[in-house]
């Protein structure tokens, strides 16, 4: 996973786009064109790209699956090829939490934080 958060990329992409486009200008009377997705359709996934929307998720996208963190519950969403019929999520929900027969309390209200390779 890379370090740096989703709006550095996003902003890193938008960079690419305006250098690699001489007619995306902030002057022009017509709109230019828009930011390409981080995949174009086709491209292949060589890493971990993390995004965090502000909605209190953090979504993981990496070759073979993506998966959301969230304070509700953990979903895994494996990548069965594009002739699956559709996805088929686990979602992985805490009930409670027990150390010997005391169960403690805990807070479900917490986002999830990621740092370099966990989410916590």
């Amino acid at each position: 996973m890379f370090r740096s958060s989703a709006r550095l990329v996003a902003l890193a992409m938008l960079a690419t786009a305006v250098s690699l486009d001489g007619s995306l200008q902030a002057q022009s009377p017509e709109p230019g064109p828009s930011v390409a997705p981080v995949l174009q359709p086709g491209a292949r996934l060589t890493g971990v790209l993390v995004d965090e929307p502000g909605d209190g998720n953090t979504w993981v996208l990496a070759p073979g699956y993506k998966a959301r963190f969230g304070n509700d519950a953990v979903e895994f969403i494996p990548y069965f090829g594009p002739r699956a019929p559709r996805n088929f999520p686990v979602a992985l929900r805490l009930e409670s939490v027990r150390r010997g027969d005391r169960e403690l309390d805990w807070r479900r209200d917490v986002a999830p934080k990621h740092e370099a390779m966990r989410v916590d």
